[in-house]
């Protein structure tokens, strides 16, 4: 395509080289004269390549197209001399060099290549200059171009209003994000187009990413797009890589091929899957904050109720961080196909929740707005008649009153012999479609067969798809298929545009491609899948693994036609990418696809092993979506158990041991957990690897703590913290999720305290915390501080929880761990209610023990009976007695034993509190003491069998208080003197106080009558 101005300077360069070429005839340069007319030649036939059907300008896509042809030729005709004289040198050429609007020669990382063009051996190579080219560059975008080719744009006054207005706020450096919604064809599109060409003319970067309708969505699409756009239009490849920095790993999980292209980009890291999006997304933020920088930015995302839960999960964090930045979002959605419970819909609501969003709803143009457009699309002004005709049957939808008036115009309903509109028009002959897909039906019927033929493989293909992939699918010869599609872009049916690296093309209407695929049968459309497959392994022959997210997706649509190991291969590699990119729903679907395709594929040694990978990996999505409590994890790892017994996989089999374990350790199924650390033990040392065995000794420990084994949980404990060196260990975080000896640590803080060495507990806290500040890796920090958060709540040090749980919800909202938000919070609430805040608590949320979730029901008999002692002694003793029933029923469905004796004595407590209610009668009272008495002791006799000396401890404090209190002072001392005399450490320990200031009081009282009357059993100690 050339503008006025390029053939201006045509027609100029045109008259230079006839003058020159006279002047080199009558000089006889024969040489040069025949150089100079090769080079007229050529002006003459892009001058006429330029005029179109019709005397029109050629369109841009169509130009850029043939150009690209021709580039294409030449450089393959080159590469045959090449390889006629040189076959190795012509074979590596063809594989690296690559044509397109812009043509390169890709770099094979494996097997770098040293070029040395100079014959001159003492040839030095030029110095490099440094790059400091920005990441985008500003060319006008594919979006904004593509406004020259459509009709004038009318109405929209109030939403343009708005738009300007917060345009301005963002050219002050406020950002703010602009979400405009409407249905089908009201014209979302068209005004943001508008008026990103209107902040382009104002200095902004304008970015433009767009989400497709696709059963697997690519994650991250329109960020991907972005970043390819940038890369395509970066001045070289060493300054897109300059511009990156230290975010280029991030980058690279966004896109893969950057990794192949930069082989210095470091491997990404093994983190957990919260804390890698973490990062991943906080990468995104700095790269635009350092582009906003420069200048605003505006970025525009186009169909938003297509997009992925990655994509939405990233834009809001993106909006969360723009406040004080020159950034302004613009995103475009259907808003009657957004689910109320949806992705989307929570996404909005959270942007208005943090006032960062303004929402603009479209509906149909006024009837004015009607009329005016109907005269920019005639040139005419039109009869009233004709506007409310055409407006009653458009509702005034954009899209449709265009599409209305060319099926009018066509029928040759609306127009008379001269062109101009028809007075005696009767409204009631004008055959008004009922069904828009009829009009779009008619225009497609007016293409000629070879067209029609065209736009199957197109709609197959996508929304938008290059020349170049359709020439691929369709076999038909480059020049006549450049032709059929000049013919549909004449037609309004596609239009093209000069984007990077090539010039695309892209339906009109969503509407136009589904009325395309509907005349397709399923046989077709499948085999049309199976074709673009095709085509793309020849185009992307060398970078297949880049492709992987539309050969799974076209794989899965082709069906039956489609090999089946191929399609599980590009699924499962497809899913395997979206973990890489923390797009993690995606993954999801892919797996769950593969999964379901090898159920049909035969039974081999290479299907079980592929399934077990799948299975494996489908876990880790299945965890960062779901939780380890899911259903779904238990029969994953289930299944993937079955799997590697069937391999005879001892590797794999520990980390499925692993994932089983905390499956049934997070729902309270504490037997079932056991066995598998049991294996895990069993399993470890037979692989010679000390890291699995520091990890099943973590693993023991922790399950024989909730099961009430203390001395065994602090033997493992041990023992897994004495054989971890930090130097040598600290990958293990990556390899199961947070640090094990971190935990050690952190749990036998918790089983020390309760075997009576408090001292020895705050010292192995203190240890945990400082490793996993040291480590630095803040999954493993947030998950210490929530355990330790537990351990100071378990010992009443609220101050001390406070500290830990302010910190640990500092890191969940910086890396948005929300499920040990959850639990601080719940820690919280549990701390506030047990120091009698009651409104503290309400206002604390979450639910008891803080796990919301079905299923999660770890530590739940720790958190129930907490709370149930802070409700009784807040006088609430209906709440209390409920929550204690609760915590008593989950201990013994559980085998949860580690607060059993804490259960025992909290019932006790909660009798003496109702004997104490003032209509209690002498006989209900003594009923009371009786049944609480009988509480304590049980709790003295769990405690002592466990040697939870703490507990024992606490329980005998409650018992004595009741006997002092009765004037059972001897008893009292007897049972309270020997468990107080035990300790030999935390002297300053509150509880040991108590009981200090409880045995002064009761050595300063003498022995009463009734202390000789009823003594208390006392206990084999």
């Amino acid at each position: 395509m050339l503008d006025a101005k390029a053939k201006r300077d045509y027609q100029h360069r045109l008259v230079d080289l006839r003058e020159e070429l006279d002047d080199l005839r009558e000089r006889g340069d024969e040489t040069r004269a025949a150089q100079v007319e090769s080079e007229i030649d050529f002006l003459h036939r892009e001058i006429a390549r330029a005029v179109g059907l019709g005397g029109r300008d050629r369109r841009a896509g169509s130009a850029a197209e043939r150009a690209r042809l021709n580039v294409t030729r030449a450089i393959k005709s080159a590469l045959q001399k090449i390889s006629d004289h040189n076959s190795q040198l012509g074979e590596l050429l063809d594989r690296s060099i690559r044509t397109g609007s812009f043509s390169c020669y890709l770099v094979n990382p494996r097997a770098p290549i040293t070029w040395r063009f100079s014959l001159d051996e003492a040839a030095q190579p030029p110095a490099v200059a440094e790059i400091t080219a920005p990441v985008f560059s500003r060319p006008e975008t594919s979006l904004v171009q593509s406004l020259a080719e459509r009709t004038t744009f009318v109405g929209r006054e109030a939403e343009r209003s708005v738009l300007r207005r917060i345009l301005e706020r963002a050219l002050g450096g406020e950002g703010g994000v602009v979400m405009i919604g409407g249905v089908l064809g009201v014209g979302k599109t068209r005004i943001a187009a508008e008026f990103a060409a209107e902040a382009s003319a104002r200095g902004f970067l304008t970015l433009v990413g767009s989400c497709y309708d696709r059963e697997n969505s690519l994650p991250f699409s329109p960020f991907v797009e972005i970043l390819e756009s940038a890369m395509a239009q970066s001045t070289s490849l060493d300054a897109f890589r300059t511009a990156l920095g230290n975010d280029a790993g991030e980058m690279a999980r966004l896109m893969p091929q950057l990794r192949r292209l930069f082989p210095d980009i470091p491997p990404p890291l093994e983190l957990s899957p919260e804390q890698s999006r973490r990062i991943l997304f906080n990468a995104v933020v700095e790269l635009l904050g350092r582009t906003a920088a420069s200048g605003p930015i505006l970025m525009l995302f186009e169909d938003l109720h297509w997009a992925d839960e990655g994509t939405l999960s990233l834009l809001n964090h993106i909006a969360r961080s723009i406040s004080k930045l020159p950034v302004l979002i613009l995103g475009t959605f259907r808003d009657n196909e957004v689910d109320a419970a949806g992705p989307l819909a929570q996404t909005l609501d959270e942007l208005l929740r943090i006032h960062m969003l303004e929402r603009i709803s479209l509906r149909g143009l006024s009837q004015g707005a009607v009329s005016q457009m109907i005269s920019a699309l005639s040139g005419k002004e039109p009869p009233q008649d004709i506007v409310n005709l055409i407006y009653s049957g458009t509702n005034g939808n954009p899209f449709f009153v265009e599409e209305l008036f060319r099926h009018l115009v066509e029928r040759g309903k609306l127009m008379d012999a001269n062109g101009e509109f028809r007075r005696d028009l009767n409204i009631a002959e004008v055959d008004v479609p009922q069904s828009l897909r009829l009009v779009i039906g008619r225009r497609l019927a007016r293409l000629s067969e070879e067209a029609r033929k065209i736009l199957g493989p197109a709609a197959v293909i996508g929304r938008s798809f290059t020349f170049e992939l359709l020439e691929a699918s369709t076999n038909i010869d480059a020049d006549s298929l450049l032709d059929f599609v000049e013919e549909v872009e004449k037609s309004g049916l596609i239009y093209s545009t000069l984007g990077y690296p090539e010039a695309s093309f892209q339906f009109s209407h969503e509407l136009i491609r589904n009325a395309v695929l509907s005349e397709l049968s399923a046989p077709r459309r499948q085999r049309l899948h199976l074709n673009v497959v095709s085509a793309i392994e020849r185009i992307h022959a060398n970078a297949l693994e880049d492709q992987a997210g539309n050969l799974a997706h076209h794989l899965w649509q082709a069906g039956r036609t489609a090999d089946p190991d191929k399609t599980v291969r590009y699924l499962s590699l497809a899913a395997r990418q979206a973990l890489k990119q923390s797009a993690y729903e995606g993954a999801l679907r892919y797996f769950q696809n593969a999964l379901e395709l090898l159920k049909v594929l035969p039974f081999s040694p290479e299907r079980v092993r592929q399934e077990l990978d799948i299975q494996i990996d489908y876990g880790l999505a299945l965890l960062a979506t779901k939780g380890w409590y899911a259903p779904e994890m238990g029969s994953t790892y289930r299944r993937a158990h079955e799997l590697c017994q069937s391999l005879d996989d001892s590797l794999s089999l520990f980390s499925v041991l692993s994932g089983l374990w905390s499956y049934h350790l997070v729902r309270g199924e504490h037997t079932m957990a056991i066995s598998y650390t049991d294996e895990m033990i069993r399993l470890a040392p037979r692989m010679q690897n000390d890291g699995m065995l520091i990890q099943a000794d973590w693993a023991s420990g922790c399950s024989r703590l909730f099961k009430g084994q203390f001395a065994e949980a602090h033997a493992s404990l041990e023992r897994g913290r004495g054989l971890y060196d930090r130097q040598k260990h600290r990958g293990l975080a990556f390899q199961f999720g947070q640090d094990p000896c971190v935990s050690c640590q952190s749990f036998d803080a918790m089983t020390l305290w309760i075997l009576g060495y408090p001292d020895q507990a705050e010292k192995k806290a203190q240890e945990a915390i400082k490793l996993a500040r040291d480590l630095g890796y803040p999954f493993t920090l947030t998950w210490c501080l929530s355990m330790i958060g537990m351990y100071y709540s378990m010992r009443r040090d609220y101050a001390g929880a406070e500290r830990v749980i302010a910190e640990g919800l500092t890191l969940t909202k910086e890396y948005g761990f929300s499920f040990f938000a959850e639990s601080l919070i719940a820690y919280r609430a549990i701390g506030s209610a047990a120091q009698g805040k009651i409104d503290q608590l309400t206002a604390g949320g979450g639910s008891a023990g803080g796990f919301s979730a079905a299923g999660y029901e770890l530590a739940h008999t720790w958190a129930r009976s907490t709370i149930a002692e802070a409700m009784g002694n807040l006088g609430l003793l209906d709440i209390a007695s409920t929550l204690l029933a609760e915590a008593r029923e989950l201990m013994e469905r559980n085998d949860e034993r580690y607060v059993e004796s804490e259960i025992h004595r909290i019932q006790g407590e909660l009798k003496l509190k109702q004997a104490a209610r003032g209509s209690s009668t002498p006989a209900i009272v003594t009923k009371a003491e009786s049944e609480a008495e009988e509480s304590f002791l049980k709790a003295i006799e769990i405690a002592r069998e466990r040697g939870a000396k703490t507990l024992e401890l606490r329980a005998a404090i409650s018992l004595s208080r009741m006997l002092m209190k009765n004037g059972r002072h001897s008893e009292a001392r007897r049972l309270l003197q020997p468990i107080h005399d035990w300790f030999t450490e935390g002297f300053d320990w509150p509880e040991l106080l108590s009981a200090k200031s409880i045995l002064a009081d009761l050595n300063s009282t003498s022995v009463s009558a009734s202390d000789l009357k009823r003594p208390v059993p006392l206990l084999d100690r």
